[in-house]
């Protein structure tokens, strides 16, 4: 992911407004750097749960751009973004996490501790859980519902 924050900084950096920003002297640069860093580590941390990364990095750096160059900006941050969610879910549908960490079961046990077991490559549990997994991720990123999958065609005849 560190990568891809780079990747984004770079391309948007050019559209960086010299000016002060608010009447603040800060490192523009640097808080631009961060927020990029910062929204793909939660992409990658909780790409379910954060829904439009892309608005939500527009609206942390746009008070760093012109306006007339914030559409090119914000264009820019979707297309990046769009690609670590790619990224992502390749990666958690092998079973990792984009750092190479094993993903955990998302279950909780009989005493309301999370489960620490490894999951099945494809679900978000691991055996001892699978009755509570619902769609099925694949490499491409679509979700087959968990009972489709393996499933075998009887006919009425």
């Amino acid at each position: 992911m560190y990568a891809l924050s780079r990747a984004l900084y770079k391309d948007i950096s050019p559209y960086i407004t010299t000016e002060h920003v608010n009447g603040v002297n800060t490192d523009v640069r640097g808080t631009v750097l961060e927020a990029c860093e910062q929204t793909m580590d939660r992409i990658a941390d909780d790409w379910r749960y954060f829904h439009h990364p892309d608005r939500f990095l527009f609206e942390q750096v746009r008070a760093y751009f012109p306006i007339t160059d914030q559409l090119v900006v914000y264009n820019l941050i979707a297309k990046h973004v769009e690609r670590a969610l790619q990224v992502t879910k390749t990666y958690a549908a092998r079973g990792y996490k984009p750092d190479g960490s094993r993903l955990r079961c998302r279950a909780t046990t009989r005493r309301s501790t999370p489960c620490m077991r490894n999951i099945v490559p494809g679900t978000e549990y691991c055996p001892s859980h699978q009755h509570l997994a619902e769609p099925h991720f694949t490499e491409d990123g679509l979700e087959i519902p968990a009972h489709r999958h393996g499933a075998t065609a009887h006919a009425d005849a």
